[in-house]
């Protein structure tokens, strides 16, 4: 005679199925320009360079190819570029003091 009260059925086995879930979660609405942290900049003339100063972290090189680092933190870029790195927690605008810093050591 065989024994059966120690063998497992694959019923026993499979995990139970959980009750639904009562509330549906939300859903979620996509990421627009009015839902960034950090306001879009509008330039007026897109021919026209933007001073950007790149504020934390080691070093960032755009799309395009500027360089940011801890020792050379300005650079000018497009108005298009500028609104991207300005979203980034790591840039901003420069006060009037960094520009007139920038200018002046361009001319030299």
């Amino acid at each position: 005679m065989v024994d059966r009260t120690n063998v497992v059925k694959s019923e026993d086995a499979a995990p139970k199925k959980k009750a639904p879930a009562k509330k549906a979660a939300p859903k979620k609405k996509p990421v627009s320009e009015d839902t960034v942290d950090q306001p879009v900049v509008h330039f007026t003339d897109n021919n026209e360079k933007v001073l950007v100063y790149f504020e934390s972290g080691s070093a960032y090189i755009t799309g395009s190819g500027h360089r940011f680092s801890r020792s050379e933190p300005l650079a000018e870029v497009t108005p298009d570029e500028a609104n991207v790195l300005l979203r980034l927690s790591n840039f901003r605008l420069p006060s009037d003091e960094e520009k007139e810093m920038y200018y002046n050591n361009q001319e030299a």
